[in-house]
């Protein structure tokens, strides 16, 4: 399963812990799931964890970069 959300603003301290951002992005991503009939509420919660763990790995480390400049 291949799934792309995209968003447009997220409000995250400069600051924050992973654990912050990890919560962000996690409600982020369960507020853009696509509904998929097709696929088992299971399936689509472990996508959910995935997608909100994978997204907020990043924005750790942009964020780390930008305190770093």
């Amino acid at each position: 399963m291949k799934i792309t959300i995209r968003f447009d603003h997220i409000d995250i301290a400069e600051n924050a812990s992973y654990r912050e951002i990890y919560r962000v992005m996690s409600d982020a991503v369960r507020e853009n799931w696509p509904g998929m009939t097709s696929v088992s509420s299971e399936h689509q919660r472990l996508a959910q964890q995935q997608a909100a763990a994978s997204a907020a790995r990043q924005l750790s480390r942009t964020i780390a970069a930008r305190r770093v400049r």
